[in-house]
């Protein structure tokens, strides 16, 4: 469908990718939750806030399952809580900004380290 997709890893937070020879970076970024409440309502709010700001696909991923950042259902459905590990993915012309954002709102929240 898309050609071939080539994949390389490049450290422990991009990875550059191939696609109908375009170069697509992909940003990624682990937390550790130090909430006591975990991501509950209002830090879910935060978060989407946050996310919702940029053009990029923006996820967040908890055990095994991956629902996107701008969906307050979906952060919500993950029932992260205290404690847990989670990671943030963004694709797209903004992603750097995008983790750093939402990396700046966990930890200015005290969500997150």
């Amino acid at each position: 469908m898309f050609g071939k997709f080539v994949s390389l890893f490049i450290g422990q937070a991009q990875q550059f990718f191939i696609l109908k020879g375009e170069w697509f970076k992909m940003e990624k970024k682990d937390f550790h939750v130090i909430a006591e409440t975990g991501i509950h309502a209002r830090p879910a709010t935060l978060l989407v806030q946050a996310a919702s700001k940029f053009n990029s696909d923006i996820t967040l991923a908890f055990n095994d399952k991956s629902v996107n950042l701008k969906s307050i259902m979906g952060v919500m459905s993950l029932g992260v809580g205290q404690g847990s590990d989670v990671t943030i993915t963004a694709e797209g012309a903004d992603e750097a900004d995008a983790i750093a954002a939402v990396a700046e709102t966990m930890k200015k929240e005290g969500l997150a380290e």
